[in-house]
């Protein structure tokens, strides 16, 4: 009798279990929209440098080749697919910046950066989609929509790059109302089997400029600037309270995703009243390192301390020309909010040396060896 009781509750699970996977939850706006069932190639390229006075991007890259994943997602943000991008060529190419001269004005900077091509195949649709572009991102995402999927990506101590693209539809390439293929001789012909190849509509691969996708690095860039004229000249410096991990994607839960985020300078992000007022990501549970260099870290460069580059003060009248990417050394760190609560403050120390002429408080022994040791603390 217990046997026939068990094989008719172990029956009734099956048949639940077949009954959950025939019904797929497609949530509003998500539905079919009649797209023809294939696919298209893209072909794109990916800069790792851009303009360090926004989201500090560096001169020396991190990113993974056969780690370029794009991730899909419809037109209400819910999940579509998540595709391992192939790696094409590197390139070093010459792209121009927009920067803000030391008088504030923008002026358009040429410098040479890598650029990283690649291909992937999307899947063809009629409504929108976005793609978000991830260097160095994880090999799986869970489904679910954007806004609970991407921003819990996190990085521990390792290099990230993200951007997005949103497409009005993915579609493929027509002449006079009917899908071709190539015909092999640089021209098209007409689709006549289900295994031939879509191609790209040109509208479509408008959205990936041969000019390239700047990417953002989910780390903070921090350069030490001294100028020419003061009586402390700097030695070296490094970052104290530094969080030990970070999201890989900027996302605020009151502005959603930010259009253009790698064009945004400080003021438009953290300014409360502007229309994208983002305050950084801290994963719940961050912890901070707080170790404080010893001496010997600040003379020789170790640790985490960066010897300070003098070619700025050298520098400092022809910055007009310059990007803070020219600069060696540097301090990274992923982006924090603020310091309020139990968040700590990050800090700066630097240890340098003070001379002036006329100080009476420095001695003779001090002045002649050309000033006295000493450290500053930036809050």
């Amino acid at each position: 009798m217990r046997k026939h009781i068990l094989h008719i509750c172990l029956l009734l699970v099956l048949a639940l279990l077949s009954c959950a996977r025939e019904v797929d939850f497609v949530p509003a706006g998500e539905e079919e929209d009649g797209a023809p069932d294939g696919r298209v190639t893209v072909t794109f390229s990916v800069l790792t440098e851009h303009n360090p006075d926004t989201k500090a991007l560096g001169e020396e890259t991190n990113l993974n080749t056969d780690r370029m994943y794009l991730a899909v997602f419809g037109g209400s943000g819910y999940f579509k697919e998540y595709i391992n991008a192939t790696f094409v060529s590197q390139t070093r190419e010459k792209h121009l910046f927009k920067v803000e001269d030391s008088q504030g004005n923008e002026v358009d900077v040429e410098k040479e950066v890598d650029a990283y091509t690649f291909q992937a195949d999307l899947k063809l649709s009629n409504t929108p989609r976005t793609i978000h572009f991830l260097g160095n991102g994880p090999t799986t995402i869970r489904t679910g929509r954007d806004r609970e999927v991407l921003p819990n990506l996190l990085g521990e101590y390792e290099t990230a790059f993200w951007q997005m693209v949103t497409l009005p539809e993915i579609t493929a390439k027509q002449i006079d109302g009917v899908y071709v293929k190539p015909d092999g001789m640089g021209g098209y012909t007409e689709r006549t089997s289900t295994n031939d190849p879509y191609v790209i509509s040109d509208e479509t691969k408008a959205y990936f400029p041969e000019t390239g996708i700047a990417l953002v690095r989910n780390w903070s860039k921090i350069i030490l600037r001294n100028s020419p004229t003061s009586n402390f000249t700097p030695i070296s410096y490094a970052v104290v309270n530094v969080p030990k991990k970070g999201t890989l994607v900027p996302y605020g839960g009151r502005t959603g995703w930010i259009p253009d985020y790698q064009t945004k300078d400080f003021d438009d992000l953290f300014d409360a009243d502007r229309p994208y007022a983002y305050g950084g990501n801290l994963p719940e549970g961050t912890e901070f390192d707080d170790t404080v260099p010893e001496i010997e870290d600040f003379i020789n460069g170790t640790n985490g301390v960066v010897k300070y580059d003098v070619r700025f003060d050298e520098l400092q009248e022809e910055y007009d020309a310059q990007l803070d990417s020219d600069l060696e050394n540097a301090v990274y760190l992923y982006e924090r909010p603020a310091p309020q609560g139990l968040i700590p403050p990050s800090y700066v120390i630097v240890y340098g040396t003070y001379y002036r002429e006329d100080d009476t408080a420095l001695t003779d022994e001090e002045k002649n060896a050309g000033g006295v040791k000493c450290f500053y603390k930036i809050d």
